[in-house]
């Protein structure tokens, strides 16, 4: 017998015809099934020499390791779709993609807190804030003070979005109730109403999903 299993009858038999084995039963160990033999055991015709014939038994993962699993998954999936960032809109009317990685989320606290602190009255360099946007051929640049905050902002509530999302999702896999299920999730997807969170709900609404 392989790994995840044992046999029940006798394992050396003397027999000159495969009619006359008689064939050992696999018992498969918890979370294990029979898979076969190998080689496969001829029903019948005469044995010329010395066979060996082993059980094969495979896993089968359980729901909660197949849905851990998932989670995991799609967790990694959230922290790559976070770090590849958000397209912002900015003052002179182009689009330009920002990474939020942890170092720039960190970073961008940072720059908020400065651009959010300068009056409309204090006398600002148009160019005050250095930045870099997502395309690694562009050198990093200046940003005036709107256009910082217009990134941070939309980056801030570009990771909140995703943030929340995940925890839904994360709830709603463990939900499921088997693998097949479990399997067929894909990071992204719509969400049943009755497992969007109610700050789910409003960040929806206000992409008009």
């Amino acid at each position: 017998a392989s790994a995840g299993g044992a046999l029940t009858g006798e394992t050396s038999q003397e027999a000159y015809n495969y009619e006359e084995l008689e064939i050992p039963t696999p018992e498969p160990a918890e979370n294990y099934v029979f898979s076969g033999w190998e080689p496969e055991i001829p029903a019948s015709g005469e044995i010329s020499d010395d066979q060996m014939f082993r059980a094969v038994f495979e896993y089968i993962s359980p729901l909660n390791e197949v849905q851990e699993n998932k989670v995991a998954e799609m967790n990694a999936a959230m922290e790559s779709a976070i770090a590849y960032g958000a397209e912002v809109q900015l003052s002179d009317g182009t689009t330009e993609r920002f990474t939020l990685t942890d170092r720039d989320q960190i970073s961008l606290i940072g720059l908020q807190v400065s651009a959010a602190t300068l009056t409309d009255t204090q006398d600002v360099d148009p160019l005050t804030f250095p930045w870099h946007p997502a395309d690694e051929s562009v050198h990093c640049k200046f940003y005036s003070q709107e256009d910082m905050q217009k990134i941070s902002s939309a980056g801030f509530q570009y990771v909140l979005y995703h943030v929340t999302y995940f925890r839904d999702l994360r709830i709603y896999i463990r939900s499921l109730a088997d693998t097949e299920s479990v399997q067929a999730v894909t990071y992204g997807i719509a969400l049943p109403e009755t497992y969007q969170s109610e700050p789910l709900k409003a960040m929806l609404a206000a992409q008009g999903i």
